[in-house]
């Protein structure tokens, strides 16, 4: 906690949201998520923000939005938010290497890795633009023994963005330092999908429980990202033990215990909320029975718009 007016007490930040699309190839990548966070001053903290190693980028623009207040679904400028996305990265992490006196490499400025992951493709381009970074600044810094990374040295700035080359080029490069220092917290947006706000602090929360307490004195690179827009890139640090933490999460266990669905009754689901949303009177045709027990849950909207929940 970091303000003159700090009175003693702990901070809750719950980051949740829902990702869904339009039928398309969009649609498959969405995905659900919800992650507390408890923040407080603790003479052992088991994670420890790393308070001059931050920094924030801000741009204007149009990459993702959503104009169609009747709807839920966003507009997407698929090929501008990708850029836009690593753009932020550049300058989050030039400022970050800056403000940090860091000349090395991302594996000297952090152990592990974690990004904003709207799909694993994206964490693994992300991961390989650092190190095209890290080429830029220091060429002895990446493995390139024959010297083929040297004909993207000149590459216009805003031409490496999608220049498919170049991002091979350096996803092949980094690929053992992605293994070390990035698997180890991606697997769990393989396997629930874009989560919008919770997506990098369930990535957080997927290393934690994948590496337990060898984590303790190791420094985590954070990546956060949100369309229009703002991102950050900050570092935190395992300070104590987080066993008991990491063994309290069974994430695992609850994502193995999930109902399968078929595509088709997805697409149900979704179409039926298509036609009641932003309606009133109106009661969920799902079951209680489907949902696990202790869930929060919507039991109707009354004729003026107020929402009544109910618990399983």
């Amino acid at each position: 906690m970091e303000s003159p007016w700090w009175d003693g007490r702990y901070g809750l930040v719950v980051c949740g949201d829902i990702a869904v699309y339009e039928r398309g190839p969009a649609r498959p990548t969405g995905g659900a998520g919800a992650v507390a966070i408890l923040f407080g001053i603790n003479p052992q903290p088991p994670i420890r923000f790393e308070i001059n190693a931050r920094a924030t980028h801000m741009e204007h623009t149009y990459d993702f939005f959503k104009p169609r207040l009747g709807c839920e679904y966003p507009t997407v400028n698929g090929a501008e938010t990708l850029s836009c996305y690593l753009r932020a990265l550049d300058r989050c992490y030039q400022r970050l290497k800056k403000r940090t006196g860091s000349t090395g490499s991302v594996s000297d400025l952090a152990d592990y890795a974690v990004f904003h992951a709207p799909f694993n493709k994206m964490v693994r381009k992300s991961f390989a633009r650092l190190r095209y970074n890290d080429y830029l600044t220091d060429s002895a810094s990446v493995v390139d023994p024959q010297g083929k990374l040297s004909r993207f040295r000149d590459v216009p700035l805003a031409d490496s963005y999608t220049d498919k080359e170049l991002e091979k080029a350096f996803v092949n490069e980094s690929s053992d330092l992605y293994k070390k220092m990035v698997e180890p917290g991606d697997w769990l947006a393989k396997r629930i999908g874009n989560a919008y706000t919770a997506s990098l602090w369930s990535s957080l929360a997927a290393i934690l429980e994948e590496k337990g307490d060898e984590l303790v004195g190791k420094r985590i690179l954070m990546f956060s990202y949100g369309s229009g827009l703002a991102s950050s890139m900050f570092i935190v640090r395992v300070a104590s033990p987080i066993g008991k933490l990491s063994s309290s999460l069974f994430i695992k266990d609850r994502l193995d215990a999930r109902r399968i669905v078929d595509p088709e009754h997805f697409t149900d689901v979704l179409e039926r909320k298509e036609k009641k949303y932003c309606t009133f009177s109106v009661e969920p045709a799902q079951e209680l029975a489907e949902l696990w027990p202790q869930t929060t849950c919507l039991e109707r909207i009354d004729d003026i718009g107020r929402r009544f929940y109910t618990s399983t």
